[in-house]
């Protein structure tokens, strides 16, 4: 699409500059990836354990304080995470 002189020349110069910094990018990229597995293995340990011990502490079917019909709590203020347009509508 782009058949200009100006065009041509910088397509040109875009390739010679990334034939020129190939070496420089995949040394880069091999040691991002050295980091990033050496970070993974560590870390994966350390997640196991978190998530096993709060799997053990979370509560499933326990009783709400919200009540259904007004949206507030027993101490009769509404949840943080409702929006103050809805606070209104109710």
């Amino acid at each position: 699409m782009a058949k200009s002189l100006r065009s041509k020349f910088k397509r040109k110069m875009r390739t010679l500059k990334r034939e020129k910094n190939a070496g420089k990018m995949d040394k880069m990229l091999a040691t991002v990836v050295a980091k990033m597995t050496e970070h993974e293995g560590g870390q994966d340990a350390v997640m196991r354990e978190e998530v096993s011990s709060t799997v053990d502490k979370m509560e499933s079917g326990g009783k709400s304080s919200l009540n259904l019909k007004t949206m507030k709590k027993a101490d009769g203020n509404y949840p943080s995470w409702m929006s103050a347009k809805k606070k209104r509508e109710l």
